[in-house]
């Protein structure tokens, strides 16, 4: 009876283990994969300038983004490039988003 006792509690400590390692897992989840604030910007019909759009851990949809210019329709970056920026010569700072898609947003 004693060595049906011990294994019962082994067996509950080992489902105790493994019941906090699956839900611990399962938190970490579901953290946000990006918590830096990042500044979007969109590039224009003629593609020559990419203008602010918002900030924020979220990119900005591109479903409308038209395509035929040969830059990203969205792009950001970490730091604030201000109201507006020319396309070439692109800022220093490394962009941190770009949408899958080229072309602009109207």
């Amino acid at each position: 009876m004693k060595k049906l006792s011990l294994n019962i509690k082994k067996i509950a400590l080992s489902l105790l283990v493994v019941g906090l390692a699956v839900g611990t897992q399962a938190f970490k989840n579901a953290e946000k994969v990006n918590d830096v604030t990042t500044y979007y910007y969109k590039l224009n019909s003629s593609g020559t300038t990419y203008t602010f759009m918002n900030s924020g851990t979220i990119p900005p949809s591109s479903v409308n983004c038209t395509s035929g210019i040969v830059d990203k329709c969205i792009v950001g970056f970490e730091e604030d490039q201000g109201a507006a920026f020319s396309r070439l010569p692109a800022p220093s700072d490394p962009r941190t988003y770009q949408s899958a898609s080229n072309g602009y947003l109207p």
